[in-house]
C-alpha cells in the first residue's frame, strides 16, 4: 500500500465520518419551532405590515 492511497482512505473515512455525525445531529426544527411560537405567542408588539398591500388592510385585533 502506498502513501497516496493510504492518504486517499483516510480522507473518505473521515468525510464519511464526518457526515455521519451531521446526520446524527442534525437540528430538531420542528421542536425549537414549537419552542419559539410558546416563547413569543403572547408578544402583540409591532403593527401591521402596511407596506403589503395584501396584509395593510388586516385588523391585528
Amino acid at each position: 500500500m502506498n502513501v497516496k492511497f493510504l492518504g486517499t482512505c483516510i480522507l473518505t473515512a473521515s468525510l464519511l465520518f464526518s457526515a455521519a455525525a451531521q446526520a446524527q445531529s442534525a437540528p430538531d426544527y420542528a421542536s425549537i419551532i414549537e419552542q419559539a411560537h410558546q416563547k413569543y405567542k403572547s408578544n402583540h408588539d409591532g403593527k401591521v405590515a402596511d407596506y403589503i398591500p395584501a396584509l395593510a388592510s388586516y385588523n391585528p385585533n
